[in-house]
């Protein structure tokens, strides 16, 4: 599945190159489409197609990519139903991101995790949160509006750069269903299931495939993974 087919076939004819990292104002694009429940996959592709065009960029070349996740699932968690207000179904999203840090110590990790979890409590969201040396790599799992809504809020914190999303879509059923936010430090992961995703001997997410993050995402959600419970 070649970019024309999404872009236009002329879209290749472009000057500039593709960039080594996911530009910030494009990231703050594609959060902004989320928070409408009438987000389709394809409107994520008119606001890329969009950005390239007013930035004259050539799009990157895309294989085999899937936004749909075609998972099928048992009935979710009664603690955070799929359900809005009115009774309707929720549309369940599923945002992936990684981004950098210039180190933490415990006290702002905890104030980070205690945030985002009374956040995310009121909006229904569940998600996981791997904190790494100098890395974060997020999952966060909602609807469309709320998962939009807390990704704005991510890209405004000054704690954050370089933020990528790795995977965004919609699923049949969350992962994390009982977090409201799962804190993980990556120096706490067995090395059994952690350098199998390591890159060069490091652990660095914004280099991962995006079959990698979710990959190991599903194993973290498993459980059995901390080297205490070895």
């Amino acid at each position: 599945m070649g970019p024309e087919e999404f872009f236009g076939a002329g879209a290749r004819k472009t000057a500039n190159q593709w960039p080594d990292l996911p530009p910030r104002d494009l990231a703050i694009r594609l959060a902004d489409a989320l928070q409408y429940e009438s987000c389709h996959p394809q409107d994520l592709w008119d606001e890329i197609s969009e950005w390239l065009t007013l930035n004259n960029v050539i799009p990157p070349v895309i294989r085999k990519l899937q936004l749909v996740s075609q998972e099928h699932c048992a009935a979710e968690s009664p603690k955070f139903p799929s359900l809005t207000q009115q009774g309707s179904t929720m549309q369940l999203t599923r945002l992936i991101y990684t981004s950098k840090h210039q180190g933490l110590n415990t006290h702002q990790v905890d104030q980070i995790l205690q945030k985002s979890r009374a956040n995310n409590v009121h909006d229904l969201i569940t998600g996981l949160l791997i904190v790494g040396e100098s890395d974060f790599l997020q999952l966060l799992e909602g609807s469309r509006e709320n998962v939009g809504k807390s990704f704005m809020r991510i890209m405004q914190d000054k704690r954050h750069y370089n933020v990528q999303i790795t995977t965004c879509g919609d699923v049949a059923q969350r992962l994390f269903q009982e977090w409201s936010m799962h804190l993980i430090k990556a120096s706490q992961i067995k090395e059994s299931i952690i350098s199998n995703y390591k890159i060069g001997g490091n652990f660095d997410p914004s280099k991962m495939s995006e079959f990698a993050v979710e990959d190991l995402c599903r194993t973290l959600s498993g459980g059995k993974w901390d080297v205490e419970a070895a």
